[in-house]
């Protein structure tokens, strides 16, 4: 009888634990393709490409990220969760731009979950519909994101990350996006950033050092 108590305690022991232990949080990078819809004649689409670049690479590592642009003066933004600030560069100047995104109050004001939206990288993925007020003029974003349970990110290292409601999405999502499709309210341009590849490599922490 004390045989079998013992055997059946490790059995629900382990069991518990494995149940319990976290995903493994995505580590790699996404190669992105921009791409833009354009409503009325009046935008130029070589000025949006110059503003937002033709394409990007997200690099991510436990709560930290690196998303860097080409083909625009804009060249990259960097994200650290234990400080709490972005640092944005731009081709046109050697200075750093840093940005406190716990003072941004960007918030989200509904969301409809859609599951098996479309295939992505190989990746099945749900896309989420969200409606965002953003800080400080309280205009209105539309934005869809697509993003598979595949790439689990810690939603943890976002809870402070206000900038486009991520502090309020991440939790819903806790993954990385591998498509986003954002609207302005006034701008007649939809903005699709699409993955074309995703890399499951190991990045070392000096990729996350300002440059």
């Amino acid at each position: 009888m004390k045989k079998a108590f013992t055997t059946t305690y490790f059995i629900f022991y382990f069991s518990c634990s494995f149940a319990q232990s976290p995903p493994k949080e995505f580590e790699g990078r996404k190669h992105y393709k921009n791409t833009f819809i354009i409503k009325q004649s009046v935008i130029d689409s070589l000025e949006l490409v110059k503003s937002l670049g033709a394409s990007s690479i997200y690099s991510y590592k436990t709560g930290k990220f690196l998303w860097r642009s080409y083909g625009s003066d804009f060249q990259y933004e960097l994200w650290d969760s234990q400080t709490g600030i972005v640092v944005d560069k731009y081709g046109s100047s050697d200075t750093l731009q840093t940005i406190d995104v716990f003072k941004k109050a960007d918030s989200l004001i509904s969301y409809k979950i859609t599951r098996n939206a479309d295939k992505i990288c190989g990746y099945i993925c749900d896309a989420i519909q969200v409606e965002i007020q953003t800080f400080p003029d309280k205009s209105i974003m539309k934005r869809t994101i697509f993003y598979s349970s595949q790439l689990y990110v810690n939603p943890e290292h976002f809870k402070k990350y206000r900038s486009y409601a991520n502090y309020q999405i991440y939790p819903i999502t806790k993954s990385v996006p591998l498509r986003l499709v954002t609207e302005y309210e006034g701008l007649p341009v939809v903005i699709i950033i699409n993955a074309e590849k995703v890399e499951l490599v190991k990045i070392v922490d000096d990729e996350f050092k300002p440059k």
